[in-house]
């Protein structure tokens, strides 16, 4: 008797479940759509304007093992800053808490592992080949009488800022999260950088969400 009446209970279930998977599989698709679509501007504007976004992306060993402590050194300093934006009761920073809470959170909230690893590689490749490949280094050629490199990462960090303009608050935080992975994509000479760094903050700050299930999520790039 028990498992008879159950049954129906349990079958209600399935609905609500098929469409959780089906929206984040169309939340997933669409972001690898999107970044992948990046990745190729990105690459037609380095052949277009012949600076080409590969060019900095080594894979010897040596500039293997840079880019790996950068990035990770990197995007581990930025994980461990993630506490703070749930106890900081700035103004700015609780608005902020709260619109990516409404607006941010509910898009990953039921994503597995392999579903945020995805949309995090997809989203430090794409954005990086974009904005630290091809952008800041051909405005750092365009501008190599005014600040050459520096003033590249200033001004492709401003982009990076808008891009990400959901708030003025979130486009704050991109543009200086662009001037670190611009900056290390500088310091080692290698795009892998700034790849990693990118990935694995995403990566972490999504799952770091889904532990704080009752908190407003932590701001993504």
């Amino acid at each position: 008797m028990t498992e008879v009446a159950s049954a129906p209970a349990q079958d209600a279930h399935l609905p609500q479940e098929k469409t959780r998977t089906v929206r984040i599989s169309y939340i997933a698709t669409k972001t690898l759509i999107f970044e992948a679509a990046l990745g190729l501007v990105a690459l037609l504007a380095g052949w277009l304007t012949g600076c080409w976004p590969l060019e900095t992306l080594h894979t010897d060993w040596p500039s293997l093992a840079m880019a790996a402590f950068g990035g990770v050194a990197v995007a581990g300093g930025a994980v461990a800053l993630l506490p703070l934006f749930f106890r900081v009761s700035w103004a700015p920073v609780r608005r902020l808490r709260i619109i990516m809470q409404r607006m941010v959170a509910p898009l990953f909230r039921d994503a597995n592992i392999a579903q945020l690893a995805i949309i995090s590689i997809a989203a430090g490749v794409g954005e990086e080949l974009f904005f630290r490949g091809w952008l800041q280094a051909w405005l750092g050629q365009m501008f190599s009488g005014v600040g050459g490199p520096w003033t590249g990462l200033i001004l492709a960090s401003i982009a990076f800022g808008v891009a990400h303009c959901l708030t003025w608050e979130y486009a704050i935080v991109a543009f200086g999260m662009g001037l670190v992975l611009g900056g290390l994509s500088l310091v080692t000479d290698n795009l892998l950088a700034p790849i990693l760094a990118h990935t694995l903050y995403d990566f972490a700050a999504l799952i770091y969400w889904r532990a704080k299930v009752a908190t407003p999520t932590a701001p993504t790039l």
